[in-house]
């Protein structure tokens, strides 16, 4: 899944959050006064709306963030770990050293 899948899942997720909002809202408002049924529908609108709060920001946020996708073949990978095994090992041979031979 790429970032840009993602985000389209989170709007339709997001719509879905509003809707489901409302439908408590309403479910409230039809209640019995003082029911159990009203307390829920209540609870359950002001979970939803706060759901939706943090999803709408994470989204926001989400979409002024470049998106930078770099792949790595798995020789560049090993590459790019053997450099850093070699910089570990100039910059602490001795501590390389035993922490390679201990977990082996």
């Amino acid at each position: 899944m790429t970032r840009k899948e993602l985000l389209q899942e989170l709007n339709q997720l997001h719509s879905k959050i509003i809707a489901l909002q409302d439908e408590a809202v309403d479910a409230w408002r039809e209640a019995e006064p003082m029911s159990e049924d009203e307390e829920f529908f209540k609870e359950a609108g002001e979970k939803l709306e706060d759901m939706e709060s943090d999803l709408s920001s994470f989204i926001s946020n989400s979409e002024d963030l470049p998106i930078e996708v770099e792949e790595i073949t798995d020789e560049e990978l090993d590459d790019i770990l053997d450099e850093e095994d070699y910089e570990e090992m100039n910059e602490d041979p001795e501590g390389y050293f035993e922490k390679n031979m201990e977990a082996k």
